[in-house]
């Protein structure tokens, strides 16, 4: 099967069909055969190959997936999806629980990689075909029509090797292209964008320690509820708390902050950003500082309480 480079196609118009790993040897054979996939199943869809079109595309039909399985219960799970699941009865009638999905789902993506296909309107699908809110990414082939092998190449990203970190690759990507308009982004592919914040946080998360300082409590607070990220200071704050935590525990005595006001005057920058020469400084600033004072009394409280129960 022929290969290409990410950088070496259009993104905006290229097609895109993903496939599970092991159907790659039959697929450089044959092509891609018209059938109705285990996903097409929960729309109650015809025999036919799916596209989606462009970077919008990939992350589209994704965060569909995502969407129509959290709001799937456990016993519409599709017999090919059901090994992904850490799931003992399915027969149950209840909602599919939001982490379960999420858990499957990275599963059943990392066993998928990214296609492209040399599709053309008119004799691959018809334009009356093409769904998707703002979005091409669900583009259905015409009924029963197979595509030829000699229009399918696979897709290569460097340091990514299967369909999730592609997704992720052309997400972050994304965002980082088109600044002016993350939160349309991230709103567009707002279960996506809650999946992959699910599993950055669960691999960044640092266990809970007696030996944590309050800045590094209200640091994981903030990472772990994704509260005001998007501002750099916020960030900047996170990352020196918890990203260097090891590091720091390691070789440098930890910094001893036992109080409201100690943790306010670090964040503030020694109180400098409370003078009347800061006081340009966005709304949105101001009101993070207040909530993480906030969340500072909240855990203060949190604590005595705890010392209470202790001496009962």
């Amino acid at each position: 099967m022929k290969r290409k480079n990410i950088k070496d196609i259009d993104m905006n118009n290229a097609y895109f069909h993903f496939t599970e790993k092991g159907n790659l040897k039959s697929i450089a054979q044959n092509g891609l055969k018209a059938q109705i996939g285990d996903a097409s199943k929960l729309v109650d869809d015809k025999s036919r190959v799916c596209f989606s079109q462009g970077v919008k595309g990939i992350l589209g039909i994704k965060n569909s997936f995502i969407w129509e399985f959290e709001h799937a219960k456990i016993c519409d799970i599709p017999e090919g999806y059901k090994k992904y699941f850490d799931i003992k009865d399915f027969s149950s009638t209840d909602l599919i629980p939001k982490e379960i999905v999420y858990e499957a789902l990275k599963r059943k993506f990392e066993n998928e990689v990214y296609l492209i296909v040399d599709a053309k309107e008119g004799e691959d699908f018809l334009p009356e075909e093409i769904n998707g809110l703002g979005s091409n990414f669900d583009i259905k082939g015409k009924e029963g029509h197979d595509i030829s092998p000699k229009k399918i190449s696979k897709l290569v990203i460097p340091n990514a090797n299967n369909a999730w970190e592609t997704i992720q690759y052309v997400y972050n990507n994304l965002i980082e292209k088109n600044p002016d308009i993350e939160g349309i982004i991230r709103m567009m592919n707002s279960n996506l964008d809650e999946m992959i914040t699910y599993f950055r946080n669960k691999e960044l998360e640092v266990p809970q320690n007696e030996d944590f300082t309050l800045k590094q409590r209200v640091a994981q607070f903030l990472r772990k509820n994704n509260l005001f990220m998007n501002l750099e200071f916020v960030e900047n704050f996170v990352h020196s708390q918890l990203d260097v935590f090891a590091i720091k525990k390691s070789k440098i005595p930890e910094e001893k902050v036992d109080s409201r006001k100690d943790f306010m005057e670090f964040i503030s920058n020694n109180g400098e950003f409370r003078k009347e020469e800061f006081s340009h400084l966005s709304d949105s600033k101001s009101t993070a500082i207040e909530e993480i004072d906030k969340i500072i009394e909240q855990m203060n409280a949190s604590r005595d309480e705890n010392k209470d129960d202790e001496r009962i």
